[in-house]
């Protein structure tokens, strides 16, 4: 190799890693990766061996006999790889707010409160509603009863569908927060005689208050705007595409260099 082109390609790699952002949504997928196996775990239970279509219990029938375990390694799944748009948004913010010198729990936790009001929760029985045997809809009723709506996250937010969403969120709304935290006379003072952590909560309660009003306040805009959720404009202007690039051969090498990079 050309050492004029790898000495570029070195220093555009040390800018990767120093790169405050990228740095942080890369120990973001570190710091989860044994939860992703986790979640492969559960996968490989249910589809590739307890499983009478596509798994081993197809060839062996007797394996089916351990099928009342599926909804044990269903869990698993749905807890590691079906949340990771959580687990990533918090991770990213914690990241953020420790190169932000700030509590890294605490800006976790407000990147995750974010999300949730970007996403927004829907009220859709079909939602929350389960199959039954004969492949329909249960009753709406069965699953609340008393007429009482729930609100829940979608699948889709939750998800990998949800992740590029959950990266920009986490990141933006960490730094809104540094951005209000510069201001002295926004923190409310408490006297020193008062607890150190109720002090910072005080101290976080009105940058905190307006860092959420302002994430809020950008999806409802998004949302009035364009009539779709901040959620589905970044998922049909980022993620589709870049998943049609990922499924064509140049696609495939681009991101090999990209992994290579990184």
């Amino acid at each position: 190799m050309n050492s004029s082109f790898a000495d570029k390609l070195m220093a555009f790699g040390m800018w990767v890693s120093n790169n405050k952002y990228l740095g942080a949504i890369r120990d973001a997928f570190q710091e989860f990766m044994p939860f992703t196996i986790i979640g492969a775990i559960g996968t490989l239970w249910t589809s590739v061996i307890v499983n009478s279509s596509t798994g081993l219990g197809a060839l062996i029938p007797a394996v089916m006999g351990l099928e009342f375990l599926n909804p044990i390694f269903s869990a698993l799944n749905f807890a590691t790889i079906g949340c990771i748009s959580l687990a990533i948004c918090f991770a990213i913010g914690m990241e953020i707010g420790r190169r932000n010198h700030m509590n890294g729990y605490y800006c976790g936790l407000i990147a995750l409160a974010g999300l949730v009001c970007v996403v927004g929760a829907t009220t859709n029985p079909a939602s929350v509603m389960g199959l039954n045997g004969a492949g329909e809809y249960n009753s709406f009723a069965a699953f609340v009863p008393g007429g009482i709506m729930l609100q829940v996250l979608s699948s889709d937010v939750l998800g990998a569908s949800g992740l590029f969403t959950a990266m920009i969120v986490g990141i933006v709304t960490v730094e809104i927060l540094n951005f209000f935290n510069k201001f002295d006379h926004l923190k409310i003072k408490l006297p020193d005689a008062v607890p150190p952590n109720i002090a910072a909560s005080f101290n976080a309660l009105i940058p905190s208050t307006l860092t959420l009003l302002a994430v809020s306040t950008i999806g409802f805009a998004v949302q009035a705007v364009t009539g779709s959720t901040l959620h589905s404009l970044i998922f049909n202007l980022v993620q589709i595409p870049l998943q049609n690039v990922g499924g064509s051969f140049i696609g495939g090498l681009v991101f090999v260099i990209v992994i290579s990079i990184f």
